[in-house]
């Protein structure tokens, strides 16, 4: 079990990586989640600077792929290495 989805404001948006061959959810420093301690998901206040991190973690991590999601849990954008 991981993290539930974080409550967000209006504007907010949240970055959730998963490893790109497997499809697992993994955490913040990249490590498989497996219980809800681990931190899964990052918020962000605006969804310019979230696509930017998320291009930063693809071009670090050429297995990882970051889906950001609005309040409503509607998937924005999925990014992938290229």
């Amino acid at each position: 079990m991981i993290q539930d989805f974080p409550s967000l404001t209006d504007n907010q948006v949240v970055i959730l990586r998963c490893d790109l061959y497997t499809g697992h959810v993994v955490d913040v420093n990249m490590a498989l989640a497996t219980n809800e301690k681990q931190e899964v998901w990052t918020v962000y206040d605006l969804v310019d600077i979230a696509i930017g991190d998320a291009l930063l973690i693809v071009e670090k991590y050429d297995h990882i792929e970051c889906s950001i999601f609005d309040k409503d849990r509607n998937l924005l954008r999925l990014i992938r290495p290229s």
